[in-house]
């Protein structure tokens, strides 16, 4: 949930600029996941940006992690076939969920 705190408007000679002063609810993004210690470092990372984007795809977590798709689809195959995580719906317009 977000708060707006407040509006702010800058006038120029050109243009205006509002800006739009809020505060998030800090249990929104809270999680009560906890990472095992039994999974590697490309795993965690896997889960956690899962965590934040359940919507992700192998290819946006090969660039953020800076490893290769191969690397991403094998960790998520471990990660799978481990139920840490389950995919939900079709492969296009689904969603990522952590079961573990």
């Amino acid at each position: 949930m977000i708060g707006v705190m407040g509006i702010r408007f800058e006038f120029y000679p050109n243009h205006i600029r509002v800006t739009i002063i809020f505060e998030l609810n800090k249990f929104e993004k809270e999680s009560d996941v906890i990472i095992p210690n039994e999974l590697n470092e490309i795993q965690s990372s896997i889960i956690k940006l899962v965590i934040d984007n359940p919507n992700i795809t192998q290819s946006q977590l090969s660039v953020l992690l800076g490893v290769t798709v191969k690397t991403i689809s094998r960790n998520f195959r471990f990660l799978i076939d481990n139920n840490y995580i389950k995919r939900v719906g079709a492969n296009k317009n689904g969603y990522w969920i952590i079961v573990k």
